[in-house]
């Protein structure tokens, strides 16, 4: 029997209806969707607005940061400080992936805002 391979969906999106749905949420759906049956799915998801004991189906271990990843205080004013949310959410969103990459065979990355801060992480 083939071992399935272990992904870890990297999303800060979620599959389901939420207050804040949007076309990325239906990306992280359709993903799901695709490699459930293929391969072991993991997801991590930076959301603060999801009870961690919330279930996906098709994913097997669901991660959240709860970190203040959003900063929704200062990301709606779209100020210059917009892009320097994006550097500090990568900063965060690299040290979450260290933290469990070991245990994947590949890793999804939804967002290229994620590996803004990977360029000297060469074996992530």
């Amino acid at each position: 029997m083939k071992l399935k391979k272990r992904v870890l969906i990297v999303t800060a999106k979620w599959p389901y209806a939420t207050s804040s749905t949007d076309g990325g949420d239906s990306t992280t759906k359709e993903i799901i969707h695709s490699l459930k049956n293929e391969y072991y799915l993991d997801m991590l998801c930076f959301r603060n607005d999801i009870d961690e004991k919330a279930e996906i189906e098709g994913i097997k271990n669901l991660y959240f940061c709860y970190d203040d990843f959003a900063q929704f205080k200062n990301y709606q004013l779209h100020s210059e400080k917009k892009f320097l949310i994006r550097i500090a959410q990568a900063k965060i969103a690299r040290r979450e992936i260290g933290k469990i990459d070991q245990n994947y065979d590949f890793i999804v990355i939804q967002h290229v805002m994620f590996i803004l801060d990977m360029a000297e992480d060469k074996e992530l």
